[in-house]
Formats: C-alpha cells, sequence, structure tokens
C-alpha cells in the first residue's frame, strides 16, 4: 500500500510551522516534496513532518538550521560509518565548548544582574528625583567599589 502523502498547507499545520517556512526548509534543501500535483501542490511524506519536528526542535536550542543541514546530511556526505561518527563527534565538542562559553556569560550576566538588584533595593524609599547627579553622588552608589553594568546603564 502506497504512503498517503500531505499537501503542504496540512504539513504545515501538523507541524505548527507556516507554509511559507515549509517552503523556505525545501528552498535550503532540508526537506523536499515526494510529489508534485499538476496543478503544481507540493506533497510530503510523514517522515518530512517529523524532519520539519526535529528541526523546529533543534532551532529552539539555538542551533542555526546550516547546522541542522549538516546533521541531515552527515550519512550522505561521508563514505564510512567511522567518518560520519568522526564528523558528528568534532561537531559536539565544538558545539559543547561554545555552550560552556555561554553558560560563563549567562554566569556573569546572572551576577551583574543580582548585584543590580542588591543595589537598586538599598534605594527603595529614596525621595530624591533620579537624576545622574543625584544618583551617582548618592552615599549607597559612592559605597559601592565597582557598579555593575546594568547599573551603570542607568547612571549615563
Amino acid at each position: 500500500m502506497e504512503e498517503k502523502l500531505i499537501r503542504i498547507g496540512e504539513l504545515a499545520e501538523m507541524a505548527e510551522v507556516s507554509t511559507r517556512t515549509v517552503k523556505y526548509y525545501e528552498e535550503m534543501g532540508l526537506i523536499l516534496p515526494a510529489h508534485r500535483s499538476s496543478g503544481g501542490f507540493r506533497y510530503y511524506t510523514w517522515e518530512d513532518l517529523e524532519k520539519i519536528k526535529i528541526i523546529r526542535k533543534l532551532q529552539e536550542m539555538d542551533y542555526p538550521l546550516a547546522k541542522i543541514k549538516e546533521f541531515f546530511n552527515v550519512r550522505t556526505d561521508s563514505k564510512s560509518g567511522d567518518q560520519a561518527a568522526a564528523k558528528i563527534i568534532e561537531e559536539m565538542k565544538t558545539q559543547i565548548q561554545e555552550i560552556e562559553e555561554k553558560i560563563e556569560e549567562y554566569k556573569q550576566l546572572k551576577e551583574e544582574l543580582l548585584n543590580t538588584k542588591s543595589i537598586a533595593e538599598k534605594c527603595l524609599g529614596c525621595t530624591n528625583e533620579p537624576t545622574r547627579q543625584k544618583c551617582s553622588g548618592c552615599k549607597i552608589m559612592k559605597a559601592e567599589t565597582k557598579l555593575p553594568l546594568p547599573l551603570k546603564a542607568t547612571l549615563d
């Protein structure tokens, strides 16, 4: 029995994307219609639906489409399983390193935000007009050895 094909609109609806997104994935070579009718309608397989779901999930995890395309093509672009595995391992090492760097950046950002919040909490109840001169000259601000960047931004 032949597999039932899905029209582009149905595919987009099931994948929770727009038809434009489906066409864009097609333009990038991530999916290809299994059939085109004489009227120009695109028809896709259930496998294409799964691919789109994978693409969307990877995009939610900040994977760029170019990298996703590389994943889909790793088997066809490799001469052996060993070569495919080596490509995957190398890419994962790179991605892990990039994530570790982002984690450190987020930790620093969190620290800046916590420090800003802590200092701002000391300003609760202040009745002075919040001008650059008054805030910069305030004893709370002067007591800080180094102002966190978000707080500096409010003073500039």
